[in-house]
């Protein structure tokens, strides 16, 4: 069994049942028909008929010489189509996660969701496209949640994929005796207010992606430098000792001037203000099944290296700033993972077997290149083309040819 939204087909050789979007209502009607069929031949057959369950033996799959899909086939009674589940409100989820462990980064904390999805669809973001719409949480439901929360810690940590969007935002963080975590922040002035609420904290984090204005504009990301700047002033001048400023690179017609241009932003952010440090947290673009930019292949692994060595000798002599950033041979697994068919199966066993040279083989290492080194056509059969995600692949298709003609 296996939660999933966008692409199992990775993992289809080893999963009987995927559940595709949001699982709370499905759980439920999964766990009264496990109760009720004995053998996992009538289970699965029962299930074919439940909305969101994937199940893949259900379905065949030819490829062309290339590694392309050519056809799926569905057997028996499998639905053509697996329409992702969307819960209208998720004040009435009753997901929460508490994390007491004091060993990982979210030690002893709760974590509370306040809100699912975002409003802005940025081209590259996954959450932006599949959580739609975006909802939020009632507030009266979010603060007896976090008085739960208090029976077990003090820490509690406030998910949401664009807090700053939450309208009743800062009336929580005021809540007293409550030591608050949030998510990353969008750069405008309420989350400057917000920030100002997190006095005592080590960290706040805001995501530019993008070092230029033709960057973010080819992104969707609706924000501007000046928005940029101001915010991260504000947030250093609150006496917040870590400003956390997200970027990507690797991104579609990304060129050089665009990762000078992340290296002049963080130089102005730190001219603005020399309070605090600044820690530049870089990852390389992976594209995302559902998104305008799943057609669009990851820059090469050499390229990688070399720009993210050009930011750091860039802000080598940057008083207070730091860069950390991604293993780019993990990005690529990310990709492969991401992007693959049921082909990459064969990987995943054997390195679930401890097979520790499964990457190294030049043989596996050029079937997944496939998956992550070239741009795709709208025509081709995607792995991922059998889920009903909410959004058309022609819809997304117009966006992806936006953000290429800039």
């Amino acid at each position: 069994m296996r939660f999933t939204i966008y692409n199992p087909e990775p993992l289809a050789e080893f999963i009987d049942v995927s559940f595709t979007g949001e699982a709370e209502d499905m759980l439920m009607g999964f766990l009264s028909a496990y109760r009720d069929h004995k053998g996992k031949t009538q289970l699965l057959e029962h299930l074919l008929s439940h909305e969101g369950i994937y199940i893949p033996r259900y379905y065949k799959i030819e490829y062309d010489d290339a590694g392309g899909i050519l056809r799926r086939e569905k057997t028996d009674n499998a639905p053509a189509v697996i329409r992702k589940q969307t819960i209208p409100d998720i004040s009435k989820s009753f997901m929460k996660s508490a994390i007491t462990t004091p060993e990982i980064e979210f030690s002893n904390m709760y974590l509370l969701e306040a809100m699912r999805g975002c409003p802005w669809s940025c081209r590259f973001c996954l959450a932006g496209q599949i959580y739609k719409p975006a909802r939020k949480k009632d507030i009266a439901v979010l603060k007896t949640e976090i008085k739960e929360a208090l029976t077990m810690t003090r820490r509690v940590g406030l998910i949401g994929p664009s807090l700053s969007d939450y309208p009743h935002a800062e009336e929580i963080l005021m809540m007293e005796g409550v030591d608050f975590s949030i998510t990353s922040l969008r750069a405008n002035i309420k989350s400057a207010r917000i920030a100002a609420l997190m006095k005592g904290h080590k960290s706040v984090s805001i995501a530019p992606e993008a070092g230029t204005e033709r960057l973010r504009t080819v992104i969707n990301k609706k924000i501007t430098e000046e928005d940029i700047l101001d915010t991260a002033q504000r947030i250093l001048q609150s006496n917040i000792e870590t400003l956390r400023i997200y970027f990507m690179i690797g991104l579609p017609t990304e060129t050089e001037e665009d990762i000078a241009g992340i290296i002049d932003l963080v130089k102005k952010v730190r001219a603005n203000s020399p309070k605090g440090y600044i820690t530049l947290s870089v990852s390389a673009f992976v594209p995302k099944p559902f998104t305008p930019f799943q057609w669009h292949s990851m820059l090469p692994l050499k390229e990688v290296k070399e720009r993210l060595k050009m930011i750091k000798k860039g802000l080598l002599n940057e008083k207070g700033v730091r860069v950390f950033h991604d293993v780019p041979k993990y990005a690529y697994m990310q990709g492969v993972f991401a992007l693959g068919n049921r082909s990459v199966g064969a990987l995943i066993k054997r390195i679930a077997l401890g097979d520790a040279l499964a990457l190294k083989d030049k043989s596996f290492e050029s079937d997944l290149d496939f998956y992550v080194f070239r741009k795709k056509d709208i025509s081709e059969n995607l792995p991922w083309d059998f889920i009903d995600a909410g959004i058309s692949k022609e819809k997304l298709w117009q966006e992806y040819q936006k953000a290429i003609e800039g």
